[in-house]
């Protein structure tokens, strides 16, 4: 035979010690022997090409009958049909014998995917060394030549074209010829090649996917002459949903990114200019949004050139930096306009933001973090081109940084007895930088180390802040002239301490001007509500000229030796703790206000700080009295801190009277029930007397309307009867059906079917808080049961004849309490 042969074994079962062999002899009596010895092994197929005169034969060790079976199919057109709706691997020829003729072997696939998907063949292992022999794969208008069994890229069938070919054209003088092709079907509108340029320079990969009932694949290969970069904005986990983004264009290759859990926000910028991005939808989930980008980023190790060309087609580009092992990055900017640059102090822009950079900052001094860092730089109208210089730096023990911003990193190590950094930042000739805010992100200490941190560095240090626990989270702060120095002692023989922080310079991070417009201003302590900076002096002022303010602390939450402090003409108040001050403070007319929030005070612990309302009017004023009229003006802001002459402040309460024609003056007359703006708002009634539960009321007014007519007036009501919890009693409260007190001891004993008698307001000093948790412990017991019965049999005896005594005799109480004595 002049032209080899092609047999195809099918369903190959060979059992016990059974062996088929395949037997081919040339012209030459040259012998090529084939054997399958396996044990119990099946074979979907088996291609042999056999080139003159074979013979097969079979050898089975069971005397009686075997179990073995296999087929055997003979061609001459070396052609085979594979026909398959779902996936099907393709193998190479298994036997061929020696010679040196090219022999080609024919695979035709024939697809009956619906219209909703296209075929997609991959390499899944190859061993296929041959020097001469290729493969050639076909669809429609795509063609791919393989013929580098290095370079196996993923083959995508035509759109418009049902069946593939797969040529395989084998050279006979090579042995080594193994590979095995994948042909899988994936969602044709999510699949792909896909080309990324300078016009081209970005595109959704997952857009609108389709709603099946049932898990589907999509599959992309993306091409650029740039490098590449992915951007998953969201993507879920749930129902099975996997994603993954290899470098280059073989599935053959390892997987280089594998998101098996729910992420947002993730950058992967590859290396080459060929990615696969495949995702398998789960059954429900489709929460997925990834997108490709031509030139956005560029990943360096070790060090490198940072040049962001002018003329580059994106307003922004990302640089994944990857310092040396133990050791860390520095990069140093040249001068440039119209830049910003976000620094991350990973690899994603999930991480801490470590520094933001503007254009005025990039002829500073080099910005040094840890072993990574992202440069997320976004210019707009470039005249120039943006460089950088990224180097690798040694981390070592004692450091020293003058830069405007950096960080510093260590791990206690053996021989470690103490390590300290000194933060000293050049001064810039201009500017308005004025302090130093340094980042405690890690602080993990072990045994007896601590970390201390020192303010100024030259001439006299200042303890700012002390650690023997593990912190993290926290801020301390500087004047840029005075630095810091961190210094780490190690005691013991733990070696877990860690240390991780930055530090970055600012104008300033609190404090300024207090707004004096006729308008309510709310400023609080550095990251309130989050803990404040250590070591912080915060200052603001306010001169409200023709302008009264009133100033409420509406949360305080301090650490032992930090304060807020106003100030106010003659008036200097402070507080500290956690106990919120009884009384707004109203400051007069034209007086300057000074408002200090201090933590100077050494400490190793947070609180959460403070936050204060500064409010302006036109008219503001104390008074103090028994009664009369409220100056309100109508068409001008006003407060007034108004409260009765007492003694005590439970021996008298307010009672204010609104008169009005107009209904909507509840919103621009408020009364507050007590001396600050934080307690509960006192509802009034126009004409009717409304009667305060406190001895101090604030009375603000802004008119929302102009030419509101009304009057205000009160009266001192002196206190007869008192609640169970302290607050003034009023007659008119007892069994009204309204809980007035608050205690509920106003509604005691009001049901009518009862036997006990109504509550009357007890003329006896106002209840003091007192605990009796011990005399249920004490001989008491049995003297105060022996009283009470002796006091019981005095009361049976002697109360009849009081009254019939006074029989006949009663009293009153007028109804809204004044000054004026109780008429009997």
């Amino acid at each position: 035979m002049d032209t080899p042969k092609l047999m195809v074994l099918r369903n190959i079962l060979l059992k016990d010690k059974d062996t088929l062999q395949i037997q081919d002899v040339d012209t030459k009596n040259k012998t090529f022997n084939y054997s399958l010895l396996t044990s119990q092994s099946t074979v979907p197929f088996e291609v042999v090409l056999g080139l003159f005169n074979t013979s097969i034969y079979f050898n089975s060790t069971n005397v009686t009958i075997s179990n073995s079976t296999w087929s055997i199919q003979y061609y001459d057109d070396l052609t085979v049909d594979i026909t398959n709706d779902l996936s099907t691997r393709i193998n190479a020829p298994k036997f061929y014998a020696p010679g040196t003729k090219l022999v080609p072997v024919l695979y035709k696939v024939t697809s009956y995917l619906p219209s909703t998907s296209i075929p997609v063949v991959t390499f899944v292992n190859n061993q296929w060394k041959s020097e001469n022999g290729y493969i050639l794969i076909a669809s429609g208008a795509s063609i791919h030549n393989y013929s580098n069994p290095t370079e196996l890229p993923d083959f995508f069938a035509d759109e418009g074209n049902s069946q593939i070919s797969i040529n395989v054209t084998l050279n006979t003088t090579e042995v080594t010829r193994d590979f095995i092709l994948s042909i899988d079907p994936v969602i044709k509108a999510c699949s792909g090649v896909l080309t990324l340029n300078s016009t081209l320079n970005a595109s959704s990969l997952f857009d609108n996917l389709p709603e099946f009932s049932s898990p589907y694949t999509c599959h992309r290969l993306i091409n650029s002459s740039n490098a590449i970069t992915v951007k998953v904005d969201s993507f879920n986990s749930s129902s099975g949903q996997q994603l993954t983004i290899t470098d280059g264009s073989s599935s053959l290759k390892k997987v280089s990114k594998y998101f098996y859990e729910d992420v947002n926000d993730f950058l992967y910028i590859s290396p080459v200019n060929k990615v696969l991005v495949t995702l398998k939808v789960g059954e429900s989930s489709r929460n997925v949004s990834v997108k490709a980008f031509f030139d956005l980023g560029t990943n360096l190790h070790w060090k490198g050139n940072i040049v962001v060309s002018k003329d580059l087609t994106q307003s922004e580009s990302f640089w994944q930096l990857i310092a040396e092992p133990y050791k860390v990055v520095k990069v140093h900017f040249q001068k440039i306009s119209n830049a910003t640059v976000t620094v991350y102090s990973g690899l994603q822009r999930t991480e801490k933001v470590f520094t933001v950079l503007n254009s005025s900052d990039m002829n500073a001094n080099p910005v040094i973090g840890g072993n990574e860092m992202l440069l997320h730089i976004k210019t707009e109208n470039r005249t120039e081109n943006i460089n950088a210089e990224f180097e690798s730096i040694p981390d070592g023990c004692d450091h020293e940084s003058t830069d405007l911003i950096g960080q510093w990193s260590y791990s206690a190590k053996t021989s470690d007895t103490n390590c300290s950094c000194s933060i000293v930042p050049y001064l810039p000739s201009s500017g308005s930088v004025q302090q130093i805010v340094l980042y405690l992100d890690t602080i993990t200490l072990s045994g007896q180390d601590t970390l201390r941190i020192e303010s100024p560095v030259s001439l006299e240090h200042k303890e700012v802040a002390k650690f023997n626990t593990s912190v993290s989270l926290l801020q301390v702060v500087a004047p840029i002239n005075e630095g810091f120095r961190v210094e780490f002692t190690r005691t013991g023989n733990s070696i877990g301490s860690q240390v991780s922080i930055h530090y970055k310079t600012v104008e300033t991070i609190c404090g300024g001007d207090l707004n004096t417009d006729n308008n309510t201003g709310v400023y609080s302590s550095p990251n309130y509500p989050y803990p404040y900076p250590l070591n912080a002096l915060c200052t603001w002022r306010g001169n409200a000229k023709n302008k009264s303010s009133l100033i409420t602390v509406n949360n305080l939450n301090l650490l032992p030796g930090h304060s807020l402090t106003v100030k106010s003409g003659s008036t200097s108040m402070k507080y500290e703790g956690t106990k919120l001050p009884l009384s707004s403070l109203l400051v007069k007319k034209g007086e300057e206000v000074d408002i200090q929030f201090s933590s100077q005070s050494s400490s190793s612990s947070s609180a959460t700080g403070v936050s204060f309302t500064y409010q302006t009017f036109d008219e503001g004023e104390t008074i103090i009295g028994v009664g009369g009229a409220i100056p309100v003006k109508p068409n001008v802001s006003s407060v007034y801190m108004l409260q009765v002459n007492s003694s005590n402040p439970k021996d008298a309460i307010v009672n204010v009277t609104v008169t009005a024609n107009q209904s909507d003056l509840e919103a621009s007359l408020i009364i507050y029930d007590g001396a600050t703006p934080r307690e509960p708002v006192l509802k009034y009634n126009r004409s009717k007397p409304v009667l305060s539960k406190n001895n101090t009321i604030i009375i603000t007014y802004k008119p929302l309307k102009p030419n509101i007519i009304f009057t205000l007036s009160y009266v001192k009501f002196n206190c007869s009867a008192w609640c169970q919890n302290g607050y003034c009693m009023h007659p008119d409260w007892l069994c009204n059906g309204v809980n007035n007190c608050g205690d509920n001891t106003d509604e005691l004993y009001c049901n009518e079917n009862s036997t006990t008698p109504s509550p009357q307001p007890t003329t006896t000093a106002r209840p003091e808080a007192q605990d009796y948790s011990g005399w249920v412990k004490s001989g008491w017991v049995p003297g105060c049961l022996a009283i009470g019965i002796l006091l019981g049999m005095i009361l049976y005896f002697a109360v009849p004849r009081i009254i019939n005594k006074f029989r006949g005799r009663g009293g009153n109480y007028s109804r809204m309490g004044d000054d004026r004595p109780v008429v009997t």
